[in-house]
């Protein structure tokens, strides 16, 4: 189960690879730390630290950078 939002990790910069996405982020529930793999748009894609919410090892998590709201899984590749 994924949480309703992730939190950016404190004391860290915002990401180079994306102006409103920062990385790493942080569930709120358990500490699950996501790095930012990619981003586009106002989405980040993320890999978290371990297989989690429902994704795959070919997996990421997309998240709305904005609010940190995780959006649905998508192919890591591409």
């Amino acid at each position: 189960m994924r949480p309703s939002a992730f939190r950016p990790a404190h004391g860290h910069p915002k990401a180079a690879s994306g102006p409103d996405c920062q990385s790493p982020l942080v569930d709120p529930r358990d500490g699950t730390r996501l790095v930012l793999m990619r981003s586009s748009n106002g989405a980040g894609d993320y890999r978290p630290d371990s297989i989690r919410y429902g994704l795959t090892i070919s997996e990421l998590l997309r998240v709305d950078c904005r609010s940190g709201r995780p959006l649905g899984a998508v192919p890591a590749e591409g």
